[in-house]
This record gives structure tokens, C-alpha cells and sequence, in this order.
């Protein structure tokens, strides 16, 4: 008999604004009554009535999957949206699919047991590469209740444009800051900041920096347009930029996040399938390559004249690579999502099966409609597949990122 358990709460809603930048994306999600929300409710909705049920307690996993869902960490929410969109993803593909199946001689137990409609059975687990550490988290956390902060003061004739520099360790006070922009911004002519930007851009209007602690906040007004100044009630804040240069790294996460399930899981029994969300919007093919089979680099010798041509390398310290030889050869593939979420699924969202040329057990024919790289004579060949819009079902023009929302 199946339970009836709901992720999100009954009734109607009336909330017209968006998320606010310290917002859980359950709580804004659950509590939207923007059309794109209510859409990606019901499509949510749908996909967890056809969650399986454990056969010992029929409601414990669509419980666990639920309470994760609803969880007010945005990181333990879009782990269990994860979740919940490979299984739909896997039924669409005609796959038998047991959740949390018992593994032979293990105490381990991964996501999901896949039976293909053809090919062999395989197990996936499911996993995010954020790239963010704890400390880094509670830092954002804190910086978004200042953007709350800013965004309740009434600017009726500028945007803000903030620059912060520095880690924000704690939070300031919010009286002080709001004091801080209304007296500068009190003492502006908009019509002469519209003409300094006309004419110079942002090198040319007033720049006011304000310290606390360690962590240095930059702001600038923005003119808004003159049919539109005088009038209150806009969110403040135009532009942000935050910690000034930062190295980018989106290959480490996804590679660090695929050894950790490959470690966990090393015991099975059946082919395994890691799927990762890489949740940074730098990361592309290349940066994957590189957390599978390491890091390229050129090599280049030294002669007794000059040197030789640089020659392509990598340097072997991939998820599959080390410089003694491969490793995880239970893992069969590792399939690539990047950003996936309750609000991207379609035009921003990518997926994509890599296969491990060193595996023990190779992949055949059980996710043949997936976009994938396939090893063929010692290179990946790339093979087209469905989009993940299309394979999930979805209409053209799905929701935006959670982004635009705040």
C-alpha cells in the first residue's frame, strides 16, 4: 500500500518576491507561488510518487529521501534533489531500479541497484562536488545575510554595486552598514552619478570602503533610470563581487568526490556507476578528463642546444591514475551532471556517461541514450546522446537557476 507522503506543503501560496540571498531553496521552493515554482512542485511532486518503497518498512526510504529533501542546508537538499532525479532518469530509461540494496559480503549499501532493460545489472551511487569546505559554507552564509541586510535599505534612486575582499569571519552589524550607505548615498545628485557613468563608467563614480575586521566591503552607486528614481521598495543591490582573484580548481572536487565513493564502495559485487553533480560552473569536459586520468602538462627535455618541442603529458594523479598504474578498476563509469538542480535541468544542466578504459567489468549497452566518451584505441571518443531536458521529460524554457531568483 503506498504511503502518502508529500515533499512540499498543502495549500495555496501567495508570495510574490524573490528568494532572498540567505534563503534555504527548500524554503523558497516550498513556499513560491511563482509560476515556475509551482511547476517544479508538481514535476517534484510526480517523481517522488514513483520513488520505490523499501519491501521491510514501505515508507522508511521515501521518508529519508523526504526528509533530506526538505532539509534547510542547501547542500543536503540538492544532494537528495540529486538523488531523486537519477531515479527518475533511470525509470525513464526503462531501468528496474531497488534503492539501497543489500551488497554481498558488505556492509555497504549504495544508492541504487539498476536492472537495464538490456545489459547486466550495476549498482550508481550518487554524489556532489561542491569544492566548498565547511569554513567557506558558514562564510557565504554569513556574507548573504549581509546582502539581506543591505537589500532592506530604501535606495529609491541608486542600485549598490558591492566588491568584498577578504574572508567575512563575522558578522557586522547591520545597523552600522545600513548607516553607513544611507549617509553617502543621501549626499548624491543622481543625475550627476547618471552622467559620470554616461560618461566614465564605474572608474568614474564615488567608490566609499568600509572595514570590518579583516574583510574590506567596496560599494558604488548605480544610477537607476530617470522615469524610475524617486520610487521605493526595490531590492538595492545591483553587482557583487566577491574575494577579489581566486585560483580556479573544478577538476579536484569532482576527483576527490569520485575516489571517496570508489574507496567506500570498493567491495561490491556488481559494476559501479558514480554520479557526481559538479556544482561549479566552470567545470567542462577538459576539467573532468582531468579529475578521471590526471592533469595535463608539457614536457619538455633538455639539449645540448636549446631544448625540444614541448610534448603533451599527463601527470597521473587522476581519479583512475596514479603513476604505478590505474586504480578502482570496479569502477565501471562515472557519470558527469553539471549542475543539476531542482531549477536546471535543461538548457544549463549537462550529463554525460564516461566509461573507465581500465575497468574490470565494462559498461555495454545499459545507458546507450546517454551522451558518453567511450575509451576506443587508447583516446575517448565522444558520442552524442539525449539531453537530459528531453530524457527527463521536461518542456522547452524549464525554470531558471535559483540564482536569477534572488
Amino acid at each position: 500500500m503506498m504511503d502518502h507522503l508529500a515533499l512540499f506543503e498543502a495549500g495555496a501560496r501567495t508570495r510574490r518576491d524573490p528568494a532572498r540571498y540567505s534563503e534555504a531553496h527548500f524554503l523558497f521552493l516550498n513556499s513560491s507561488a511563482w509560476p515556475e515554482a509551482i511547476r517544479v512542485r508538481e514535476r517534484f511532486q510526480r517523481w517522488f510518487e514513483r520513488y520505490p518503497a523499501a519491501a521491510d518498512d514501505p515508507a522508511r526510504e521515501r521518508r529519508d529521501l523526504r526528509g533530506r529533501f526538505r532539509s534547510p542546508k542547501d547542500v543536503v537538499h540538492t544532494g537528495a534533489s540529486f538523488e531523486l532525479l537519477l531515479h527518475e532518469l533511470l525509470v525513464r530509461l526503462g531501468c528496474g531500479v531497488v534503492v539501497h540494496p543489500s551488497v554481498p559480503s558488505s556492509a555497504r549499501r549504495p544508492d541504487f541497484r539498476v536492472t537495464p532493460p538490456a545489459g547486466g545489472p550495476f549498482y550508481i551511487e550518487a554524489v556532489l562536488a561542491t569544492g566548498e569546505s565547511e569554513a567557506a559554507v558558514a562564510a557565504k552564509a554569513r556574507l548573504n545575510n549581509v546582502y539581506d541586510v543591505l537589500n532592506e535599505l530604501e535606495s529609491p534612486n541608486f542600485f549598490i554595486s558591492v566588491d568584498v575582499e577578504g574572508e567575512l569571519k563575522n558578522s557586522p552589524s547591520a545597523a552600522r552598514m545600513r548607516r553607513f550607505l544611507a549617509e553617502h548615498l543621501a549626499a548624491l545628485d543622481p543625475a550627476h552619478i547618471a552622467e559620470l557613468w554616461r560618461t566614465g563608467g564605474m572608474d568614474a563614480v564615488p567608490r566609499w570602503r568600509l572595514k570590518h575586521e579583516g574583510c574590506w566591503f567596496e560599494f558604488q552607486p548605480i544610477p537607476i533610470k530617470e522615469e524610475a528614481r524617486g520610487k521605493p521598495g526595490h531590492r538595492p543591490i545591483g553587482t557583487m563581487s566577491e574575494g577579489g582573484a581566486k585560483m580556479i580548481d573544478p577538476r579536484t572536487p569532482i576527483r576527490d568526490a569520485i575516489m571517496g565513493k570508489a574507496e567506500r564502495l570498493k567491495g561490491v559485487d556488481l559494476p559501479l556507476v558514480i554520479a557526481v553533480n559538479a556544482l561549479d560552473s566552470f567545470v567542462d569536459r577538459d576539467e573532468v578528463m582531468e579529475a578521471l586520468f590526471g592533469r595535463e602538462a608539457f614536457r619538455v627535455r633538455a639539449l645540448d642546444f636549446g631544448s625540444s618541442e614541448p610534448e603533451p603529458i599527463r601527470i597521473l594523479d587522476g581519479a583512475f591514475t596514479t603513476p604505478s598504474g590505474s586504480r578502482y578498476t570496479r569502477v565501471s563509469g562515472v557519470l558527469v551532471a553539471r549542475l543539476f538542480s531542482c531549477w536546471a535541468m535543461g538548457s544549463t544542466a549537462e550529463l554525460r556517461l564516461y566509461h573507465n578504459p581500465y575497468a574490470a567489468r565494462r559498461l555495454t549497452q545499459e545507458l546507450n541514450r546517454l551522451p558518453q566518451a567511450v575509451p576506443q584505441d587508447g583516446k575517448m571518443m565522444w558520442v552524442d546522446g539525449e539531453a537530459p531536458a528531453r530524457l527527463l521529460g521536461l518542456p522547452d524554457g524549464w525554470p531558471m537557476n535559483p540564482a536569477s531568483a534572488r
